[in-house]
Parts: structure tokens; C-alpha cells; sequence
């Protein structure tokens, strides 16, 4: 009974310390099926084959690395993609996320027009502000000195005025 109990234990132990498999390709045709599986034992990967569906299963650790490889050696299933997976502007070309992106650049576009175009303001103003002051302290020396002339002009036509009498 103690064997048997130690025996369980240890096949309980092992059991939960392996790693799930998961799904490398399914739906594959014969050839596929017989090219992948040669490559794997080739490279003494392990793997697990339902040859009923033909499905191949690999750790989750390798799936990745196994793709990479078979890609590399042109050993895709039809409808897998290869390298074109990592062109990125394919990534982003759907219809909605086209137009999102398209969106934000023209949206920061046309701020950056706008601030352009408010800074430019800014200094239209500030020149017109300062050629204005200086128009108007010349227009105040001008009257001042009008003024003075006006003065001395009245000055003197009372002095005029007073010489007649």
C-alpha cells in the first residue's frame, strides 16, 4: 500500500511539473503534416501529433522558435503569412486604424499650423503696437512744438494788438 501510495505521488509530481502543449499548425494537408513533422524530428525537437486532424503540438517555450525556423526554411502551411508578418505597416493598415492615424497626423498638423500661424500674429502685432508708439511720440513732438508755435504766435499778436491801442 505504501508503494502504491509513493508510486501516485510521484506520478502526481510529475504530471503537474510538465508544461501544457500547444497547437504549433492544425488543419493541415498530408504533405504539410509529413514536411513539418520530418523538420521537427530532424532538429530532435519533442512534439505531439493527432495525425487524425493533423494537428501538431509543441511546448509553449519552442512554439515560437519553431515557427521562426520553419519560416526561415520556407516550410510554411498554405494560408501562413512568413516574414510578411512583420512588415509593420501591415499591421496598421486596416481601413479604421488608417484613418485613425491619418486623423491624429492631420489633427497635428493643423495645430502646428496654428501655432504658426498665432506666433506670426503675435509679432504682426507687436511690430504694429511699436510702430504705432512711434508714430504717435512723433505726433506728440510735432504738437508740442505746434503748440509752442502757436504760443509765441498768440504772444505776439497780443503784443500786436497792444501796440496799436
Amino acid at each position: 500500500m505504501k508503494k502504491l501510495l509513493i508510486f501516485i505521488f510521484i506520478f502526481v509530481i510529475i504530471s503537474c511539473d510538465k508544461k501544457a502543449s500547444v497547437i504549433l499548425y492544425t488543419n493541415l494537408d498530408t504533405q504539410e503534416y509529413n514536411n513539418i513533422t520530418r523538420k521537427l524530428e530532424k532538429w530532435d525537437i519533442y512534439y505531439k501529433a493527432n495525425k487524425n486532424k493533423n494537428e501538431i503540438w509543441v511546448k509553449p517555450e519552442e512554439r515560437l522558435k519553431i515557427k521562426m525556423e520553419l519560416a526561415r526554411e520556407a516550410i510554411n502551411p498554405k494560408g501562413t503569412k512568413g516574414w510578411k508578418l512583420f512588415d509593420k505597416r501591415k499591421w496598421i493598415e486596416s481601413g479604421k486604424k488608417r484613418q485613425a492615424i491619418r486623423f491624429e497626423e492631420n489633427i497635428f498638423r493643423f495645430l502646428f499650423y496654428l501655432l504658426i500661424a498665432v506666433i506670426v500674429l503675435i509679432a504682426l502685432v507687436f511690430i504694429l503696437l511699436v510702430s504705432l508708439i512711434f508714430i504717435l511720440s512723433i505726433i506728440t513732438r510735432r504738437t508740442k512744438k505746434a503748440l509752442l508755435y502757436l504760443e509765441l504766435m498768440m504772444k505776439k499778436i497780443d503784443s500786436l494788438k497792444k501796440q496799436k491801442k
